[in-house]
């Protein structure tokens, strides 16, 4: 499956601040929200000019990447955790850029 730019651009931007452990100054990513979220800020702070009536950029790729989940065999609603509730905890911890599962799917998909 060949994976969209902006997808491809969200990983590598994804993986260089996590990998500089969050502590770059980055209005796209939050260190207590999972990949869908912060997909979802840095397409409406990055790509907000390519919104129009035909084309919703959060959307489409917010769908290809839950889809690359499920190809994957992952649950696309937490698939870097083991259940809802270990994701939230994660979350209310701020530590979810440090899922070792998370960052190595990010790695593997830039």
């Amino acid at each position: 499956m060949v994976q969209s730019t902006i997808l491809q651009d969200f990983y590598k931007s994804y993986y260089e601040w996590a990998s500089d452990n969050a502590e770059c100054k980055n209005p796209y990513f939050f260190r207590s929200m999972g990949l869908c979220t912060n997909l979802v800020r840095f397409i409406n702070l990055k790509y907000s000019h390519l919104y129009c009536s035909d084309f919703d950029p959060e959307i489409s790729i917010l769908k290809e990447m839950q889809n690359q989940f499920i190809l994957a065999g992952h649950n696309p609603n937490h698939p870097f955790n083991s259940s809802h509730m270990e994701y939230m905890t994660e979350s209310e911890k701020g530590v979810c850029h440090l899922n070792q599962v998370r960052l190595k799917w990010v790695k593997n998909h830039i």
